[in-house]
Order: C-alpha cells, then sequence, then structure tokens
C-alpha cells in the first residue's frame, strides 16, 4: 500500500474510533464540556471549548484523500472559533496534500505544538506475542466497569468528569474494554474498537503501584489476538513521539508487539 494512501487509513481508523467516543459522551458531559465532532470530507474535527484537553479539540485528516485548500483551512479553523475553542491542534500527515498546506498554516499563525509530532503505528495478522507478566488480562464487563475507568483515568491524568463517557464504551457495540488483575485488583485497563477489518487500540494505562510487570504488553498481545480472531486485516494505535530523547513506554510496547512506525504525524497550534 503507497504511504500516502496507508497513512490516510490509519488517519481515518482513528478519527472514527474519536467519533464513535464522542457519540458515546454523556448529556451531562456534552452540557459541561460542549464536546461535539464534525466531519467534512475527510476532516474530523474535535472540539470541546470548555475542556481543553488537546486530544479533544484538534483536527485531522486534512490533505489526506485529496489536496486541501485554503478555502478548507480557513473553514476549518473557522470552525474552531465558533465552537470557541482557543487553541485547536491541526494534525497533518507527512504525506498530505498539498505540500504547501504548511506554509499555509504559517502564515495563518501556527506553529509546532510542543509535542510536535505524533507516531502513527501499524501492523496485520502476524500472530501476536507472548508477553511473560504475573497479572491477569481477561475482559471487562459491566461488574468491572467502574474499576476500569478510575484506573484509566488516573494512569492518564484525565478529568474525572470524563468518567462518564468510559464507562460508556464498556458494552458498547464495536467496543471491548481488557483489564489487568492482580489478584481482585484491577490494577491496568486498555480498549480496542473493530471496526469492519480494522481496529483501534487505545486508552491503555496501568496503576503506577504495577507497572513494568508487563501489564500493558500483556495487555496489547490480547487485543491485537482478539483483533486477528475477529477478522481484522488492519490493526491501528499511536503515541506521541518522544521530547528530548525522553522515555516513551507504550512506543517501546508497540514496537516490541509488532507494530511499525508508519509515519509521524505533526500537530500545529496558533502561536
Amino acid at each position: 500500500m503507497p504511504l500516502a494512501e496507508e497513512l490516510s487509513l490509519l488517519d481515518e481508523i482513528e478519527a472514527s474510533a474519536w467519533r464513535d467516543l464522542v457519540a458515546a459522551a454523556p448529556p451531562d458531559l456534552v452540557a459541561m464540556t460542549g464536546m461535539a465532532c464534525r466531519q467534512r470530507g475527510a476532516v474530523t474535527a474535535l472540539t470541546a471549548p470548555r475542556m481543553p484537553v488537546p486530544l479533544y479539540n484538534r483536527a485531522l485528516g486534512l490533505g489526506n484523500r485529496a489536496p486541501a485548500t485554503e478555502a478548507e483551512l480557513d473553514l476549518v479553523l473557522g470552525h474552531f472559533d465558533e465552537a470557541g475553542v482557543r487553541d485547536p491542534w491541526i494534525q497533518v500527515a507527512p504525506t498530505a496534500q498539498p505540500g504547501a498546506l504548511v506554509g499555509w498554516l504559517a502564515a495563518r499563525g501556527l506553529v509546532p505544538a510542543r509535542r510536535s509530532a505524533w507516531g502513527k503505528f501499524v501492523r496485520g495478522r502476524e500472530p501476536a506475542p507472548v508477553v511473560a507478566t504475573d497479572l491477569a488480562i481477561r475482559e471487562v464487563d459491566d461488574a468491572d466497569a467502574d474499576r476500569l475507568v478510575a484506573v484509566l483515568l488516573a494512569a492518564h491524568g484525565m478529568p474525572g468528569l470524563l468518567g462518564g463517557q468510559l464507562r460508556a464504551l464498556v458494552g458498547r457495540p464495536g467496543w471491548r474494554m481488557y483489564g489487568a488483575f492482580d489478584g481482585d485488583a484491577l490494577v491496568g485497563g486498555a480498549a480496542m474498537r473493530i471496526d469492519g477489518t480494522t481496529a483501534w487500540l487505545g486508552l491503555g494505562g496501568t496503576a503506577p503501584s504495577h507497572r513494568r510487570r508487563g501489564g500493558q504488553g500483556a495487555l496489547m498481545a490480547r487485543r491485537i489476538a482478539d483483533a486477528i480472531a475477529a477478522g481484522v486485516e488492519v490493526i491501528a494505535t499511536e503515541t506521541g513521539e518522544p521530547i528530548a530523547g525522553e522515555h516513551n513506554p507504550s512506543r517501546a510496547n508497540m514496537l516490541r508487539a509488532g507494530f511499525r512506525l508508519a509515519g509521524a504525524r505533526f500537530n500545529f497550534v496558533r502561536g
């Protein structure tokens, strides 16, 4: 598959998962944050003006399937202005067209974000790795949903108000939620969304007390195995590229799990 086509597909898999994540948001969360999602062609724009978290205030897909235009870029930026989002991320694939797109962003006052690149990872149906861990990995149902949400919120430093949205993913069509257990204690978790022959892996996190015990690697392997068993052909995930040599255990786990870096998507913000 040509690189531009592959990166477009990976963005579409991620965007589809996030559109459904926003659709799962309870009404009270939508009212508190203004959370919304709009899709226009290949571009997905996420907005939550009263919750300044970059992942909920960003646009991806611009220039992927067809060359962007300056008018289209202005529509995207105007959408954020109308929604009251002051500092959105504009995420641009390295293969986005036209080549002048980055210059158009600069002309409108956008500069690379502090975390300027987001690694896009992909794998196929190669067998999942065997990961040594003393933690038990199993799919989570409603009985453990609240404990899973608490672990994920704490592991990612996410606002507590997002708890209802994460809980809504347990049992939601297309989603499979997993926990890592130390005896009866739920100490880590992760999510997978399957959409036809593609799958998106996200939200992996472990309590600080139980890190470095193979939990995230085992959660990754279990999700890969389940995706393959479900007939998935393309498995996608992503993580921020390290800044100034920092260690990113998520990135390392992805590579150990047989993912390869397809490309690094750029993040632009208003300067």
